[in-house]
């Protein structure tokens, strides 16, 4: 890459674009190597002082998305759950909530309905770390799109359901309780020393 580097910046919207469609493919070697590239195509940039133009830079937005989310997304809801340990499940479906709440339901690949029915599983999990992360993940989902979220989930046993709807209760007590905490502007206002 560093003999071919002026080329490369010359072709570099075209890449990006390129790359950025491979994020949707199923074929993982060639996921893989996709992100290893642009590890080093961002370390050569970084060398030259190269700074992305802004049409760049809406590109690499979605790939940097992608590159930050792809390995957990992958594990939790395409892998057996058997093939993760222990320690990285709860990983996995905590960073898929915190990127449900920050970039919305479009990081739930290949469908959010297939992708929530996976996670879902994990609410009846034995270990309390996977379950609890997984009732937080389906929050988030619920906070971002609110009673569609059972729709999505598919079909429960009852006990998940009760929990699941507990931590919605509690989720949304939290909130209204962190909302009317926060003094507002009149009463700010009336408050502040004259």
């Amino acid at each position: 890459m560093e003999s071919e580097s002026d080329a490369t910046i010359s072709c570099l919207d075209l890449i990006l674009k390129w790359f950025t469609l491979r994020f949707f493919d199923t074929n993982t070697t060639v996921l893989m190597k996709v992100l290893e590239y642009l590890k080093l195509l961002f370390a050569m940039l970084t060398r030259e002082d190269y700074h992305l133009t802004e049409l760049e830079s809406q590109r690499m937005e979605s790939a940097k998305m992608f590159g930050r989310y792809w390995p957990c997304c992958v594990m939790c809801t395409q892998h057996p759950r058997s093939s993760l340990s222990s320690w990285k499940e709860p990983k996995c479906l905590e960073e898929l909530g915190c990127l449900i709440e920050g970039y919305g339901m479009n990081v739930c690949q290949p469908t959010p309905a297939k992708s929530l029915k996976e996670i879902a599983v994990h609410i009846g999990d034995r270990d309390t770390s996977v379950r609890n992360a997984a009732l937080n993940t389906v929050v988030a989902v619920y906070n971002v799109s609110g009673d569609q979220v059972y729709k999505l989930i598919g079909n429960l046993s009852e006990k998940d359901m009760s929990m699941l709807e507990e931590r919605i209760k509690r989720s949304a007590k939290k909130a209204a309780a962190a909302a009317s905490a926060k003094p507002s502007t009149a009463e700010r206002t009336q408050r502040a020393p004259r």
